[in-house]
């Protein structure tokens, strides 16, 4: 007789049972509050891997598949057939199995519903990154335990507290998922709150649907704009106007063009327009503190403009005519980012010697008397500029690809008259005000959204949403049931 048997069906659901004293809130009188490894099934990481990607037949989930947006079995790789013996069948995932992401900072957290119609692989496995829940579905609804595990109190409170390592090697080991704590309705009322859960979330989803489909709308119309812009036709009547409009025969022509442009530009490398050209900036480490030096962070030019809150403080002296302190009016251009941002240009606009400038991103001064700076700031950022970035960076199969000075001066530019790019100017700059009005109500449209959807995970598992039938049987009745059935 096993330890487990030699107790009762009664004493093994007091043991299951978190009492009340250490529950981080009040919950409705029918339900329980449990331990996950109480409810679940299994709770497991994944397997490490022998990959074998041209023989795509059994894929392996990592956490790139693990998406707030949704399971995505796109980006799986696939493992070696013949080492499928390896693998214990309770290690190939099941219709709603939880998918839950355990390590590394920034993807630790995530979870996903894994449903088997997602795929035609009959036998998936997730690898060790990946820790799969899959509830005890006797007392714990599959969907119900997705949502909680969603919820911010998870999220924000059971995971911070559960994590060990160091900030970038950061895990969510096994034990501690099986520590946590779960809210635990009867089975019935799981249900109720789940679909109730999911109508409220499908309605906020729609919203979000159209937001998207208004910033593609937006987008769309600021490249048409934009490609005019670069083409010379919205100053055609200018060039027409201002006969002494010419040709800038003092720079150098640039063997490569990307498109037809006035007899009047020039296509010339970003090399010869600059004063000062650009160079990489010191990425010393960070501290938590105030100081009294400041560093930008990538995510201070990432829109395409200076964005001043966007910094951190380090722990270093840096010398009052060190070349690293910026000044009004500097270009900035991120020289390492994801393939979506690298190669993105700002001009920094706040006062000198404020802060300096990190090593991912390169600073220089462009020759104001050859070309606008706002002006080469949106051709890079055009969809002209990132389609040379993308041709050029390297590493663009990683997370990281990057570009280099050389890339970086050879970058051609179609360049008018200073007179005409001023004309130009005017355009995309109203339509750049427009846009950072745009984006700024969208992302107040966002965070409430983002508000929302936790304020109605939050009211789910505090029995608020109206759900609630105390005429039902309790929870506890259920994992009795369940307790003596193991028996």
């Amino acid at each position: 007789m096993s330890k487990n048997n030699a107790k009762t069906a009664e004493e093994l659901l007091q043991e299951a049972l978190v009492p009340e004293e250490e529950q981080p809130y009040k919950v409705p009188d029918n339900w329980s509050v449990v331990k996950l490894k109480t409810v679940c099934a299994y709770i497991q990481r994944g397997k490490s891997p022998k990959y074998a990607d041209d023989m795509q037949e059994i894929p392996v989930i990592s956490q790139k598949c693990v998406q707030w947006s949704g399971f995505d079995i796109s980006k799986a790789r696939f493992i070696d057939p013949n080492t499928l013996n390896s693998y214990q069948p309770e290690r190939f995932l099941q219709d709603y199995d939880i998918l839950w992401n355990s390590t590394g900072e920034g993807t630790i957290g995530r979870v996903a519903l894994y449903r088997t119609k997602a795929t035609n692989h009959k036998i998936v496995v997730a690898d060790s990154h990946v820790t799969i829940v899959r509830s005890d579905k006797r007392v714990l609804d599959p969907r119900f335990l997705f949502y909680w595990l969603s919820s911010p109190y998870i999220q924000k409170y059971s995971i911070s507290r559960s994590v060990s390592g160091t900030t970038k090697q950061t895990e969510l080991s096994t034990s501690a998922i099986k520590e946590m704590l779960c809210f635990l309705p009867p089975l019935f009322e799981q249900k109720r709150i789940t679909g109730k859960v999911e109508v409220l979330l499908n309605k906020i989803n729609q919203a979000k649907q159209l937001i998207e489909e208004a910033k593609e709308t937006f987008e769309l119309r600021r490249a048409a704009i934009l490609d005019k812009a670069f083409r010379g036709e919205l100053t055609a009547n200018f060039r027409e106007k201002s006969s002494f409009v010419k040709e800038n025969t003092s720079i150098e022509k640039s063997h490569v063009s990307m498109f037809e442009i006035p007899n009047e530009w020039r296509w010339v490398e970003a090399g010869v327009l600059f004063s000062s050209f650009p160079r990489n900036g010191f990425s010393p480490k960070s501290t938590g503190e105030s100081s009294h030096v400041k560093t930008l962070k990538l995510g201070a030019i990432t829109k395409g403009y200076f964005k001043k809150e966007e910094f951190k403080f380090i722990d270093e002296d840096i010398k009052p005519d060190s070349y690293l302190w910026l000044k009004t009016g500097d270009f900035l251009i991120q020289r390492a980012n994801s393939i979506e941002y690298v190669g993105t240009a700002a001009i920094y606009t706040g006062p000198d010697d404020d802060c300096i400038y990190p090593d991912l991103i390169m600073k220089g001064k462009v020759d104001e008397t050859i070309i606008l700076p706002q002006y080469l700031v949106f051709w890079i950022n055009s969809s002209f500029g990132k389609n040379y970035i993308r041709e050029n960076a390297t590493g663009t199969a990683g997370n990281m690809p990057k570009i280099n000075q050389k890339v970086v001066k050879g970058f051609p530019v179609p360049l008018p008259s200073i007179s005409e790019q001023k004309v130009i100017l005017v355009t995309l700059e109203k339509i750049n005000d427009n846009e950072k009005n745009i984006i700024q109500s969208i992302e107040e449209i966002e965070s409430k959204l983002e508000a929302l959807t936790k304020g109605i995970l939050t009211n789910a598992f505090s029995g608020d949403l109206g759900t609630t039938d105390l005429e039902n049987e309790t929870s506890i009745e259920l994992l009795r049931e369940c307790l003596f059935g193991s028996l």
